[in-house]
């Protein structure tokens, strides 16, 4: 067990962040659900971080914003250790975008703001708006921004659907202006082409930004410089976008070669779930990368 002395050091990052995590581990009662983890995301570098259900993205998630300390490692903020900063300090450096994004029953200025009925700025927010392509749909409300959303408050209020909700959370994220954004599965509940056409937006907003992407999907990895595979709680492979063309390429080899056989169209890489031809089993697309890794050591050494 790590014990940590508070510092408390009141530092806020709006246009420079580098992040390092060093050998971190967080358990839970008995069970170890990260494992000795490393990894560092450079300043203005958009990284994707790829796993299975249950392999440990979303704790890397709240352990990265500060919510609980790892047991063992440290987590670097500019050469700073996390658990010797003012967390209030740092929930204002980063934004965070979650799966299970929830609106609030006020206006929808309140809910991008977070103002809470105070002065906010009013263009910024409609910039925001726009920047996260929502601003078409509210400009044609009687009361555009001021509208409530849902009925508990205002009868006039409306109701998003999960792609616009979706869109009002990196509104959010946008209007924060921070140095940090982290997205854990935002696009889980978006069909294929909601789906696209939010990475495509967050893409285009997060230039000059730090990000990490959390998913399951390698359709995440699209847009991103560093990619990450978590599994059982450890950092199983580290490389670069281009690295992982290569590898995509070895994958599409061999489902061209019928050892494995594609059970999805549409994938981003073509390769989202395969079909094992000698076990008859259904793989994930992390466990195909894996073994190709054993398979193919020599030809992606420079991985």
């Amino acid at each position: 067990m790590v014990y940590y002395v508070k510092i408390q050091k009141y530092v806020i990052w709006r246009n420079h962040m580098i992040l390092a995590c060093q050998n971190i581990s967080k358990a839970f009662g008995t069970t170890e659900i990260i494992k000795n983890a490393s990894f560092h995301i450079e300043e203005r570098e958009k990284a994707a971080l790829v796993g299975i259900n249950g392999a440990g993205k979303s704790t890397i998630v709240k352990l990265l914003c500060g919510f609980y300390m790892p047991d063992e490692g440290h987590i670097y903020i500019n050469g700073t250790d996390l658990a010797t900063m003012d967390l209030d300090a740092w929930y204002r450096s980063l934004a965070a975008v979650f799966q299970d994004a929830f609106t609030y029953s006020f206006s929808i200025a309140d809910n991008v703001t977070c103002s809470m009925g105070e002065d906010y700025d009013a263009e910024k927010c409609r910039e925001a708006l726009k920047d996260a392509g929502l601003w078409e749909k509210i400009q044609k409300l009687p009361q555009k921004e001021k509208t409530f959303i849902g009925k508990e408050v205002s009868e006039d209020g409306i109701h998003l659907s999960g792609g616009e909700t979706q869109k009002l959370m990196l509104a959010r994220a946008l209007y924060k202006g921070c140095a940090l954004l982290l997205l854990d599965e935002p696009t889980a509940a978006l069909d294929a082409i909601a789906e696209n056409e939010m990475y495509e937006k967050y893409n285009e907003m997060l230039t000059g930004k730090t990000a990490l992407f959390i998913s399951h999907r390698l359709a995440s990895t699209r847009f991103c410089d560093h990619i990450l595979f978590l599994e059982n709680g450890k950092i199983t492979l580290s490389t670069s976008k281009p690295s992982f063309d290569g590898l995509v390429k070895l994958l599409r080899q061999a489902v061209d070669h019928g050892d494995l056989h594609n059970d999805r169209t549409g994938d981003q890489h073509g390769i989202g779930v395969l079909h094992d031809q000698s076990s008859g089993h259904v793989v994930e697309a992390v466990q195909v990368i894996q073994a190709v890794l054993l398979h193919h050591g020599a030809a992606l050494a420079g991985l």
